[in-house]
Formats: C-alpha cells, sequence, structure tokens
C-alpha cells in the first residue's frame, strides 16, 4: 500500500468516527435529553457531591427527579406549614431508595402512614438522602443544609459500607501537568460541551462504582477492616455520628440511627451481626435512639428482598416492612404522637 492510499484510507476512517460521533450527539441533543447529570462536585468543603437540582433520569428503570432543593423528593416549601411535624431522613442508596420508585421508599411510605393516622398534626418527611454519601458527609450536609428545613426529627439510614471514603462522578479535576493531565483536561471540556459524553460517560461511571467497586468492599474481611478502632475509617464514622448527635441536641431534636443489615444471608451465620452491635453502641452513646432491622429480616429468603437478582439493595417489600417497623418504633417510644388533638395541641402551645 502506498503512503497516498494509507493517508486517504486514514482520512475516510476518521471521518467516518467522526460524522458518527456527530449524529450521536445530534441524535442526544433533538432527542431531549437532558445533559446535567443527577450529580455535580460541592462547594461545600468536605462534601464530594450532590444531586443536581432539577434534574432527571432513569436508574433500573425508575424515573428519578430531583426537586428544587437538590433532593429526591416531591416539591415541598422551604417554610415549615403551620402544625406539621417535620422528619429529616438522611442515608447511602438505601435510604435513597435505588432501585424503587420514591413512593416505594420508607420514608415516603412512613410519612404516608403517618397521616393516614394523624390527627391535628401533619407529618413531613424529607428524603435528604444521597448515593454513595459516608456518614461524614451526612454529618456535613445536616450542618451545612439539613438544618435549614427546621426538622423535628432526624432519622439517619446506616448501612455498614459507611465507613468507606465514597467518590462518585467521572472526574472533575485535572492535574496541570504530564499526558494524564492532558487527557483529563480534554475528558472536562467534552464533558463542558457535548451531551452525548455526559450522558454516557456518567452512567459508564455509575455502572463501574455500584457493580465493580461496590463488590469488592462488601465482602466480610473488607468490612470487618473498615470498622477497626485503630483503623482509618472507623475513628471519623463514629466521630461524625457524634457530630449528628451534637447538632441535633443544640436544636432539641431526637435523633434515631437505623442500622440496615447488608441483604445476604439473614439467618445465624451473618457475618455482620458484631457490626451492627459496634454501630448501635457508638449511636447509644451519643444518646441516640437505635433501631436494629437485621432481626426484621432474619428468616426471610434474601433474594425475595433485592431489587434484581443480581443486586442486594432493598426493594419495595423490604422498603414497606422497614417503614412498618420504623412507624412503631417511633410511636411505642413516644417519639411521635399520630393521635394528637385539637386540645392536647393548644394546651402544648
Amino acid at each position: 500500500m502506498s503512503k497516498g492510499n494509507f493517508i486517504i484510507k486514514l482520512i475516510l476512517i476518521l471521518s467516518s468516527v467522526t460524522f458518527i460521533l456527530l449524529a450521536v450527539e445530534f441524535s442526544f441533543r433533538i432527542g431531549g435529553i437532558d445533559k446535567r447529570p443527577l450529580f455535580k462536585p460541592s462547594d461545600i468543603p468536605g462534601l464530594a457531591f450532590e444531586l443536581v437540582s432539577h434534574s432527571e433520569g432513569r436508574t433500573r428503570g425508575n424515573l428519578v427527579k430531583i426537586n428544587s432543593f437538590g433532593l429526591r423528593d416531591y416539591e415541598f416549601s422551604f417554610e415549615k406549614p403551620k402544625n406539621t411535624f417535620r422528619i429529616l431522613g438522611l442515608g447511602d442508596s438505601f435510604t435513597y431508595g435505588e432501585g424503587v420508585a420514591l413512593e416505594q421508599t420508607y420514608l415516603k411510605i412512613l410519612e404516608q402512614m403517618l397521616n393516614k393516622q394523624a390527627g391535628v398534626i401533619k407529618y413531613q418527611v424529607i428524603n435528604a438522602a444521597c448515593p454513595a454519601y459516608n456518614t461524614v458527609q451526612e454529618s456535613i450536609y445536616l450542618r451545612e443544609k439539613g438544618m435549614s428545613f427546621k426538622p423535628d426529627l432526624l432519622i439517619i439510614g446506616y448501612v455498614i459500607g459507611d465507613t468507606q471514603e465514597k467518590l462518585l462522578g467521572p472526574p472533575t479535576h485535572a492535574p496541570a501537568r504530564g499526558i494524564k493531565g492532558m487527557v483529563l483536561k480534554a475528558m472536562l471540556i467534552l464533558r463542558k460541551g457535548s451531551y452525548a459524553y455526559d450522558f454516557l460517560s456518567e452512567r459508564i461511571y455509575v455502572f463501574w462504582q455500584k457493580n465493580i467497586l461496590h463488590k469488592q468492599v462488601a465482602s466480610s474481611d473488607v468490612l470487618h477492616r473498615l470498622h477497626k478502632s485503630s483503623g482509618r475509617y472507623w475513628p471519623k464514622c463514629e466521630e461524625a455520628l457524634g457530630d449528628v448527635a451534637w447538632i441535633c441536641k443544640q436544636a432539641n431534636i431526637r435523633v434515631l440511627l437505623l442500622i440496615w443489615p447488608i441483604m445476604e444471608e439473614l439467618n445465624e451465620n451473618h457475618p455482620y451481626l458484631d457490626l451492627y452491635q459496634q454501630v448501635a453502641e457508638a449511636g447509644r452513646k451519643y444518646d441516640m435512639e437505635v433501631l436494629e432491622l437485621f432481626p426484621l429480616f432474619k428468616g426471610i429468603e434474601e433474594k425475595s428482598l433485592w431489587i434484581s437478582p443480581s443486586n442486594s439493595h432493598p426493594n419495595a417489600q423490604a422498603h414497606l416492612l422497614a417503614a412498618e417497623e420504623i412507624l412503631n418504633y417511633l410511636i411505642s417510644r413516644k417519639l411521635i404522637n399520630p393521635k394528637v388533638t385539637d386540645t392536647e395541641l393548644k394546651i402544648k402551645k
């Protein structure tokens, strides 16, 4: 092959690839696909990322809509309505509701249950959870944003992987030097200007983060190492729980630490019972209410509670069972009184 023919073929190949890429980009734009991902880097120190206000997308077949406050919840007024008891929920993908519709999440089911039997007081349960948040990031969010909603009760959903340091999303900062820096800068330029690149790269990275990285973490040995008192992660997590307790104590807000089990081997051979006890003891040390959900799910065939045969996030049935358990606990501990009457309300005032 002559040099001239090689150059011509190379130009044709590059032209074809360019045409295909432009066609894909054009289809994304005319198709009305919102290029904004669900996540964005956070400007708050210590908070790696946040959900993007007014964004939407599909995860696990469910449409996810983010409201004006950057939360996976319905729109609600910033100011707490009169005669309203407001509950704020924090957590990671379990509380966020990975793989289930918003109305199937345990926080929104709890809200529905409370208001079905409510008297004068109405209940509002805000889902401020974010996938891949750890306890440190939840405490930062509570301090910087969550307390502005003036909650009357905080529910913090804890999963034992919450000790790890988690990041989510394609790179948002690039080093200034070297070939790697040049490549990352090019990626950032594409991310800002290309609908197709932004849409596809976000989903590829999230797939890797959820299906590969989490599988590396979710093993008994790794999770036990993460909870070592002398290790790097657990002391930070325990300190964050203390921060949450202190923040809420200053505002006279009770805290319910809800400990979700890893949804595998839900029997007497479950490998993480000691870790749940460790987290529960930390919560009680900071005067938190503590509710462990393992006894609730013990004996149930685990895959009947999964969102899919290969994903152990809790499904709608698991969320429903959790909501019923939380409701019973809140009432038994007198953390709420859904039957309060108008007369009792006036007396309290």
